[in-house]
């Protein structure tokens, strides 16, 4: 299996555990007995709140987060999943 998975680095894949549990994400790196995926989530917007009048400049760090806002990016959270838990392995994307 872990030769297989090899093959499917940088793919979405979808992982059905023993446990029952899904797990869409993308495969990173394969060890000799485990694989590290990376699971996004959508970020959910704040609601807009009301101009208020003029703001002072934001700082770098909150120009960012709204840039961040503003495309819509994805979170990422790292999982290190043992090989033997899972049950199969399904390809959304041709890689």
């Amino acid at each position: 299996m872990n030769f297989k998975l090899r093959q499917l680095i940088g793919c979405m894949v979808d992982l059905e555990l023993e446990d029952g549990r899904r797990i869409e994400a993308e495969i990173c790196f394969v060890g000799s007995n485990f694989v590290e995926v990376k699971k996004y989530e959508e970020e959910s917007l704040p609601p807009e709140e009301p101009d208020h009048g003029p703001e002072e400049a934001a700082s770098e760090a909150d120009a960012k987060e709204q840039d961040q806002e503003e495309t819509g990016e994805k979170h990422c959270y790292s999982w290190i999943i043992p090989v033997d838990k899972i049950k199969y392995v399904e390809i959304y994307h041709e890689c």
